[in-house]
């Protein structure tokens, strides 16, 4: 009777072990698989597109130079 309580045990021990390895696995390739989809489906961003670099002022005694970014 006692060595089959300790069976009983060991065996309860491995299946919530094997549970829990499991349990990790799944939820590190559902990360690993948003991690490349977010990858994936980001768009590049043209540098200077629709003048989001620099802007030229176009009237008064400036014109034509390139305004500061700390304006």
């Amino acid at each position: 009777m006692v060595i089959e309580k300790k069976d009983m045990g060991i065996e309860i021990m491995e299946r919530d072990r094997h549970r829990q390895l499991t349990d990790f696995q799944q939820k590190s390739l559902r990360e690993q698989k948003e991690i490349q989809l977010s990858r994936s489906l980001k768009k590049e961003v043209t540098t200077g597109a629709n003048g989001t670099q620099d802007y030229i002022i176009k009237k008064g005694i400036n014109s034509g130079k390139i305004a500061d970014k700390g304006q």
